[in-house]
C-alpha cells in the first residue's frame, strides 16, 4: 500500500478502516468465499482443459465421469459461491458504514466545531455523505479484491508448479505484471484525476446546495444564470475526470490483457519442449496453457481496486481533517458510550459566567473582522449588541459559542477557554440560536426536544405559548404532532423564529445568544418579542429541572437585533461599528450603555431609534 498511498493518505485510511468496526470473523468469511468464487472459476478452466483433451483421446466414457460431475459442480459453485461473497461482503461494507457514520457524529459532537463552521455546507454534506461511503467501498472493492486476489494467485501458481515448474514461474511473474505494473500504471495518473474529480464534486454539492436553499435571493440579485452556469461548468470538469479516469482504466486492462497473452504463450512455448521430452502429458499441457485464463480473471479487477483505493484515500484524508486529526478519532473510539453520559458533577464545576477579553474575530484563515470587544455574560444578565448589516455581530455570536476560535484575546467559561471544551460541557450552559438555525422535518415536538429530549407535552405547550406561539397550537391540525417540514417548509418565516425560540428557552443552560430573533416579525410584535425576551426568562429557566444551582432562576440573555426601540429592558447595549475617520475595515464597540443613556448621549443612536417610531 505505502507504493500507491502518500504517508498521509495511508494513516487517514487506517484511521477510518478502524472506525469501521470491522468484525474479523465476518471479513474472513468474504475473504474465503471470494477465494472459493475464484477457485472455482480456475478449476472449471483447469478440469474443462483436462476433460476436453483427455476426450479426443477417446477413452472408456466412465473415465471421465468424475469430470464431466467436477466441471457441473465448479459450474454451479461459482455462481453460488460468488453470490454469497456479494452477500458477505457487502454485509462488511454497509455494518461498516453505519459503523463509521455514527462514530464521524460522535467524534463531531464531542469536539470543538470550529473546524466544521469554517467549512461550506457542501463540503461537510459531501465528507460525512459521499467521503464515509468512498471509505466503506474500499473494504468491497479495494481490499476484499486484493486480498482474494493475492491469495488465489498463490495457490495457482503452486498448482501449476506440480505439472511444469518453469510454466509456473512465468505465468507467476505475468500474474506480477498484470497485478503490480497494471495498478501502478493507472494509480499514477488515476490520482490527478481523483483530486479534480473531488474538488468538482465538492464544488458541485456546495453550489447545487446554495442554488437550492437561495434560488429566490439570486434570482432577485441577477445571480441565478451564473450559478446554474457555474453547476454546468463543474459537472463538465466531472465529466472530463471520468473520461480521463476512462482512458486510464483501458491502459491497465491492456496491460493485463498482454500479461495473460504472455502467460499462455509462454506456456505453449515451454510446454511443447516438456511434452516432447515426456516430463509433461498431452492432456496437462492443455492444462497449463487454459487454465492462466482463468487465473487473471482476479487481476483484472486489481486496477479498479487500484483507483477505488485512491478515491477512499483521499476521502479518509478529508475525513481525519473534518475531526481534527488521528488524535482526535483514537481519543472518540476510547471511549465508551457510557462515557458520553453528562457528568452533571464536573459540568457543574463549570460557573456559567462567559467573559470576553480583548476579543478579535473572523473566520479561521480571514480577516479580522472586529477587535477589542470586552464583555461579560451570566445569570440575570441581559446584553444587547446592536450594529449594521454584515458587521460582524453574527461571527461574534458564534465565537462567544465556542464555534469560532477567536482571533485574538479569548473567551472564556467560567475560566475555561470555549473554544476548547467539548461541545457536551459548553452546551451545557450556553445555547446559540442562530439566525439559520435548522427545522427538522418532524413533529413540533421532537423539534422542541432537541434542546432538551425530556419535554414533555406540558412542557412544549408552556414554551410556545412564550414564544408567541399558543394561538397558532391551538389551530394546528395536529397540535404538537404537526410536522414542520425541513426547514420549517409548512410554516411562516415568523412562526419559524418562534419555533427556534421555543426550543432555545427549553434548553436547561443558563446562558442564552440569540441571533436576530425578530426576524420576519413586524415591528410591534418584533419589539414585544424582545422584550420579553430581556425582561423575561426567568420563569422559564425556573421552570428546568435541569437547571444549574448557580442562580436557578435566572437565565443570562445576549441577542443581536436591529431594533432598538425594544431595548430598554436591557442591561447593557453595545453598538458594534466602524470607528470614523478610521482606515482599516476592523469593527469595535463604538458605544455601550443603556438604552437611555445611549439615547441620551448618542444622537446617530437616538435618530435610528426615532426612525424606527415612524415606520411603525
Amino acid at each position: 500500500m505505502n507504493i500507491f498511498l502518500s504517508t498521509q493518505e495511508r494513516r487517514a485510511l487506517t484511521a477510518t478502516t478502524k472506525m469501521l468496526g470491522l468484525r474479523p470473523g465476518k471479513v474472513a468469511l468474504a475473504v474465503v468465499l471470494g477465494c472459493a468464487t475464484l477457485i472455482s472459476a480456475i478449476s472449471l478452466a483447469a478440469v474443462s482443459a483436462w476433460l476436453i483433451a483427455r476426450a479426443s483421446q477417446m477413452p472408456p466414457v466412465l473415465a471421465l465421469g468424475v469430470a464431466t460431475v467436477s466441471v457441473r459442480m465448479f459450474g454451479i459453485g461459482r455462481a453460488l459461491f460468488r453470490y454469497l461473497q456479494r452477500l458477505a461482503s457487502h454485509f462488511v461494507a454497509l455494518s461498516g458504514v453505519a459503523t463509521l457514520r455514527l462514530n464521524v457524529y460522535r467524534i463531531l459532537a464531542s469536539s470543538s466545531t470550529s473546524k466544521v463552521a469554517s467549512l461550506r455546507r457542501g463540503d461537510i454534506l459531501a465528507r460525512t455523505g459521499e467521503d464515509v461511503d468512498a471509505v466503506g467501498d474500499y473494504v468491497v472493492k479495494s481490499l476484499l479484491p486484493t486480498i482474494v486476489t493475492g491469495v488465489v494467485g498463490i495457490l495457482t501458481v503452486g498448482l501449476l508448479a506440480f505439472l511444469s515448474l518453469p510454466v509456473a514461474l512465468t505465468t507467476g511473474a505475468c500474474l506480477i505484471v498484470a497485478g503490480v505494473v497494471g495498478p501502478l500504471v493507472t494509480i499514477r495518473s488515476a490520482r490527478i484525476a481523483e483530486q479534480a474529480a473531488q474538488q468538482a464534486y465538492t464544488e458541485l454539492g456546495a453550489s447545487s446546495l446554495a442554488l437550492l436553499e437561495n434560488a429566490t435571493e439570486l434570482a432577485n440579485l441577477g445571480r441565478l444564470d451564473a450559478l446554474r452556469q457555474e453547476i454546468t461548468n463543474t459537472e463538465d470538469d466531472i465529466i472530463a475526470a471520468q473520461d480521463h479516469a476512462a482512458k486510464l482504466a483501458s491502459i491497465a486492462a491492456a496491460i493485463d490483457n498482454i500479461a495473460m497473452t504472455a502467460a499462455v504463450i509462454a506456456a505453449i512455448l515451454l510446454g511443447i519442449p516438456a511434452v516432447t521430452a515426456g516430463d509433461v502429458s498431452a492432456v496437462a499441457l492443455a492444462v497449463l496453457v487454459l487454465t492462466p485464463l482463468a487465473a487473471f480473471e482476479g487481476t483484472q479487477q486489481l486496477a479498479p481496486a487500484a483507483v477505488q483505493l485512491v478515491h477512499s484515500a483521499g476521502a479518509a484524508v478529508r475525513i481525519v481533517e473534518l475531526l481534527g486529526g488521528e488524535d482526535a478519532i483514537e481519543g472518540g473510539l476510547g471511549k465508551k458510550l457510557e462515557d458520553e453520559t453528562p457528568d452533571t458533577a464536573s459540568f457543574d464545576d463549570i460557573a456559567p459566567v462567559l467573559e470576553a477579553k480583548d476579543l478579535a474575530i473572523g473566520w479561521p484563515g480571514g480577516p479580522v473582522i472586529a477587535s477589542g470587544i470586552t464583555l461579560t455574560l451570566k445569570p440575570g444578565s441581559r446584553l444587547a449588541i446592536v450594529g449594521p448589516s454584515g458587521i460582524g455581530k453574527s461571527t461574534l455570536l458564534f465565537t462567544l459559542a465556542g464555534m469560532l476560535p477567536p482571533l485574538a484575546g479569548s473567551v472564556t467559561l467560567g475560566g475555561h477557554e470555549i473554544s476548547k471544551l467539548s461541545r457536551l460541557e459548553a452546551s451545557r450552559h450556553i445555547t446559540l440560536t442562530a439566525e439559520d438555525a435548522h427545522i427538522f422535518s418532524t413533529s413540533v415536538l421532537e423539534n422542541l426536544r432537541v434542546s432538551k429530549g425530556t419535554i414533555s407535552d406540558e412542557e412544549a405547550t408552556s414554551l410556545l405559548e412564550q414564544a408567541g406561539m399558543g394561538q397558532w397550537l391551538e389551530t394546528a391540525p395536529l397540535g404538537l404532532s404537526t410536522n414542520l417540514g425541513s426547514g420549517g417548509t409548512t410554516i411562516s418565516g415568523g412562526e419559524r423564529r418562534r419555533i427556534l425560540l421555543a426550543r432555545a428557552l427549553g434548553s436547561p443552560a443558563p446562558l442564552m445568544l440569540l441571533d436576530e430573533p425578530g426576524e420576519h416579525l413586524d415591528s410591534v410584535t418584533s419589539d414585544k418579542l424582545v422584550g420579553d425576551l430581556l425582561s423575561a426568562g426567568k420563569a422559564a429557566h425556573s421552570a428546568q429541572p435541569d437547571a444549574t444551582e448557580h442562580d436557578e432562576d435566572e437565565r443570562g440573555v445576549l441577542l443581536v437585533t436591529h431594533r432598538l426601540s425594544a431595548l430598554g429592558a436591557a442591561d447593557e447595549v453595545l453598538v458594534l461599528d466602524r470607528v470614523p475617520g478610521e482606515t482599516g475595515t476592523e469593527a469595535h464597540i463604538v458605544q455601550r450603555g443603556t438604552h437611555a443613556h445611549l439615547l441620551a448621549t448618542s444622537p446617530d443612536y437616538a435618530w435610528a431609534a426615532s426612525q424606527e417610531e415612524l415606520l411603525v
